[in-house]
């Protein structure tokens, strides 16, 4: 709102001028939501990324990738800071610290050569939000790379 003192017919007047900011408002809210969305792909791709690296690794066993993988998983979630992952392959169990079997668990298997050999199992401690609907993705796209 801008107010100009002015003349109209030889008296003095104030000119009010408004102008309707709703749809910047809107278009601002939805910049920010993109933001927040690109902001979750980007610890996904991030995780993924991390994985590719671990398991081109020669060096690297497939115990030491799980190990180092498992707590690069929570890191990926929309709330790291309530989510633990279990990585079991090869005979083998890797977890976060503090990892609990919760109502908000998912099971992937992982496949090595076609056949399953384990399974992953990010989990989050409590559930932030009531109609919380965690990402598949990240974790089918994780568990499904080959030599993990």
């Amino acid at each position: 709102m801008c107010a100009v003192e002015t003349e109209w017919k030889g008296r003095k007047a104030v000119l009010y001028c408004f102008r309707d900011i709703g749809k910047r408002l809107h278009y601002q809210e939805k910049l920010r939501e993109q933001a927040h969305h690109l902001g979750e792909r980007k610890k996904e791709l991030q995780a993924l990324l991390k994985l590719s690296e671990l398991t081109n690794d020669p060096e690297l066993s497939t115990a030491k990738v799980c190990e180092k993988y498992v707590s690069i998983l929570p890191q990926s979630w929309q709330y790291p800071e309530i989510a633990s992952a279990k990585i079991e392959c090869a005979d083998q169990v890797h977890q976060t610290p503090g990892f609990r079997e919760t109502g908000w668990i998912l099971n992937s298997p992982i496949i090595v050569n076609g056949k399953e050999d384990g399974k992953v199992k990010p989990s989050l401690h409590c559930s932030p939000i009531p109609r919380l609907r965690m990402k598949m993705e990240i974790l089918q796209a994780s568990s499904g790379l080959q030599g993990i």
